[in-house]
């Protein structure tokens, strides 16, 4: 309801004072209480609490721990020649690695090696295919990450006896992304996604979530253990489909 001012008090003051004590009503209905509201929404909105919050969530994304990785290829099949590489970058790097490299020839042949390669004190690792350039051909890609978001459903692993495909659009760690432990997986090349062509397993412990502490001594050093001394420990075996 608006504000009344008396006749008397009216009548002994000016016209100048009237409309500045107008200026001050109107200052104290209006103006006062929504600078009040933006006051309260601005500390709101910068409050140290959200602060801390967000300078955590940066530094969180901004370290890496360091982290273990162990796979084998198993089997590939299929017509191209093709080379499956291990990838990385250490802890403290910014430049990738080349830490292993793995031939599939050609048709019908094995691949150069099924040894167990274990590389530490790495902060990112992926693989790498890349098919011989001579099976150049619409639609093939010649050289592909399994961290691209662009060919990630052309990646595949085994659960029980189902070979289940990756879904598309989305960035992929080989070394997680299955679940922890023992894990099965398969890279298509592009020729025929009923028949993958690159087979490998990862081994990431049965406590993939924690990182590794005792990375140091033997930082971006490969390990390499014969197939014939570590197997899968259910003893089955990957093997291309025909």
């Amino acid at each position: 309801m608006p504000r009344r001012i008396a006749a008397s008090a009216v009548s002994s003051t000016t016209p100048d004072e009237i409309a500045d004590k107008l200026r001050r009503v109107a200052t104290e209905k209006l103006v006062g209480p929504r600078m009040l509201a933006l006051a309260v929404g601005l500390f709101a909105f910068t409050s140290p609490a959200d602060t801390r919050n967000n300078a955590e969530a940066g530094s969180s994304s901004a370290s890496r721990s360091p982290r273990t990785v162990k796979f084998r290829a198993t089997a590939a099949s299929g017509l191209f020649g093709k080379t499956l590489s291990l990838r990385g970058v250490l802890v403290g790097e910014t430049e990738e690695r080349e830490f292993a490299r793995i031939r599939y020839p050609a048709i019908n042949q094995p691949v150069s090696s099924r040894d167990w390669i274990t590389v530490q004190g790495l902060s990112a690792a992926y693989l790498q295919l890349d098919i011989d350039p001579q099976f150049a051909m619409p639609g093939i890609h010649l050289h592909m990450r399994s961290d691209d978001p662009a060919t990630s459903h052309y990646m595949f692993h085994k659960v029980g006896e189902q070979w289940i495909q990756a879904p598309r659009a989305t960035k992929i760690d080989v070394f997680s992304y299955a679940g922890c432990g023992l894990t099965q997986q398969s890279w298509e090349d592009g020729g025929d996604f009923h028949h993958q062509d690159f087979f490998f397993e990862v081994d990431s412990g049965s406590d993939c979530a924690v990182a590794d502490a005792s990375w140091s001594g033997t930082r971006g050093k490969p390990s390499v253990t014969p197939d014939s001394v570590k197997r899968s420990p259910s003893g089955a075996q990957s093997a291309p489909n025909p």
